[in-house]
């Protein structure tokens, strides 16, 4: 790795707090050979990562070096922009850490209550916490931390005068299981009513529509990253040479 860092120019860049400047390599350095072979299917074909694929394997497995691992990212954009695909269980556990809360859900009016800062306490479960946000197009309301209620309950909350506010739910569960957005059979996203609910209290989803909970988003983002272009056994080494020539110049 580092015979490829060498051959990109260096430039000064100021740390933090520091006075004096660093040298150091220029990684938004870019080359427009990508921009010209990317597109020739004569140059690449196409491979699905794997769990437990790391670029340098898949170098080595390719083209017998470790070297060329930089080129998965030179043929697809996607993986200069998102990183290199996540295994399925670091996926899951990713979900978890960026939305570590909890989602209750109502189908009756928020506006104007259940503010964000109030305390929310559930009538049945006991449970309570702190609102972290509203999302007032699908019903929900965020719960900071991971949090127990019935999601068929009353929960209630005070006002700033004191109040006493009243929901009835009709969900409640973990922010990462929760619904991200609405799909049609296409593949479209779509508006779901928030305030239909069936005849059990719980949310109305068209029978042709799909609930994406935010898992199955993030294991859909990382899924669409797999499929990528590799660079042919007998193109890789002349790119290689010409990718360094330029960067030299």
């Amino acid at each position: 790795m580092s015979s490829y860092f060498q051959n990109f120019e260096q430039v000064d860049y100021k740390f933090g707090d520091e006075v004096s400047l660093t040298k150091i390599q220029n990684l938004t350095q870019s080359v427009r050979i990508a921009d010209i072979i990317k597109d020739d299917i004569s140059f690449y074909s196409r491979y699905t990562i794997l769990d437990g694929d790391r670029p340098d394997i898949l170098s080595h497995k390719f083209y017998g070096n470790s070297k060329y691992h930089y080129t998965f990212y030179l043929m697809n954009t996607k993986l200069l922009e998102a990183g290199w695909p996540l295994v399925s269980s670091e996926v899951t556990k990713l979900v978890k850490e960026v939305h570590p809360n909890t989602v209750i859900g109502t189908g009756a009016e928020m506006h104007g209550k259940f503010d964000i800062g109030q305390t929310v306490t559930g009538s049945v479960s006991g449970a309570t916490g702190k609102i972290l946000t509203k999302r007032y197009d699908y019903g929900q309301i965020i719960i900071e931390g991971t949090q127990s209620f019935n999601p068929l309950e009353v929960v209630t909350s005070l006002d700033a005068d004191n109040r006493t506010e009243t929901l009835t739910l009709c969900e409640a569960t973990t922010e990462s299981n929760s619904t991200h957005h609405f799909i049609n059979g296409d593949g479209d996203y779509v508006d779901v009513d928030p305030h239909t609910l069936d005849s059990d209290g719980t949310r109305t989803v068209p029978a042709l529509y799909t609930v994406v909970t935010y898992l199955d988003q993030y294991n859909t983002e990382n899924d669409e990253l797999k499929s990528i272009k590799i660079l042919k056994k007998t193109q890789a080494p002349q790119v290689h040479s010409e990718f360094m020539r330029l960067l030299k110049e």
